[in-house]
């Protein structure tokens, strides 16, 4: 019985993707892009990814929306 309970209340949290979630998965997956090539660009000449340091990462909410939404193309 318990169990059953358990798996009711994963499916009760559980919230489907949205059509916002996608656009939102869009933007900050261009915005991490964007963060990557100034990294890149930042360790080359001075040694320090500076766009990562200031908050440009968006690593743990494209994984999570990713996981929400299915690994599609961004």
């Amino acid at each position: 019985m318990r169990h059953a309970a358990r798996q009711d209340s994963r499916r009760s949290k559980f919230r489907p993707c949205t059509p916002a979630d996608r656009q939102h998965l869009a933007v900050i997956s261009n915005q991490q892009n964007k963060s990557a090539t100034g990294d890149a660009l930042g360790v080359f000449l001075i040694g320090v990814p500076i766009a990562s340091m200031s908050g440009g990462d968006h690593e743990a909410e494209i994984a999570f929306l990713k996981g929400r939404c299915g690994a599609t193309k961004t």
